[in-house]
């Protein structure tokens, strides 16, 4: 359950999330080599607050491409594979009251969840950060963030998994 919301103030995305499997200070120099680096992947669901510029709290590291803060990130269930090319044949749905409003490949991220997933670590290692085993990295939305309204909300990862949310009236 997310909320209290109204319309318009939360946005809501799928992704695909990456577990580190040991720790990554230097660059990874080809997308063949991630295996060694992943645990596993994973479905997120990202639902993003769009009132984040009202907010005292909100700190730098909370906020995201899209203009928006993280209020949730729902992690589902790990993929059978944790290869990131294994999950570029993912398509995904977002529905509400059982309604489709959008869907999505995971493809969308660069073209290839493994570019998109070497290109962050190799990102994030050149600004001096290291990843560490059990990190999550978020390889960016499928789609374009949609304004969500109160309802039911079902995120559909083909032949994997359903995540729903809810998100309540204020």
């Amino acid at each position: 359950e997310v909320g209290p919301a109204g319309p318009g103030e939360h946005s809501i995305s799928p992704a695909i999330g990456f577990i580190a499997k040991k720790r990554i200070d230097k660059p990874v120099l080809s997308a063949a080599a991630l295996p060694e680096y992943v645990e596993k992947a994973v479905p997120v669901v990202m639902v993003l607050d769009q009132r984040f510029e009202n907010r005292a709290a909100v700190r730098a590291t909370d906020l995201v491409a899209v203009n928006g803060a993280h209020t949730h990130l729902v992690v589902g269930a790990a993929f059978k594979r944790p290869e990131p090319t294994i999950v570029d044949a993912q398509f995904v749905e977002v529905l509400h009251e059982n309604t489709v409003i959008d869907r999505a490949k995971a493809t969308n991220v660069m073209g290839s969840q493994a570019y998109a997933l070497q290109w962050l670590i190799n990102h994030l290692v050149s600004r001096g950060l290291a990843i560490v085993p059990g990190q999550l990295l978020v390889t960016g939305p499928l789609a374009e963030p949609m304004p969500i309204s109160p309802g039911t909300y079902t995120v559909h990862f083909w032949e994997h998994q359903h995540i729903m949310l809810t998100l309540t009236a204020p």
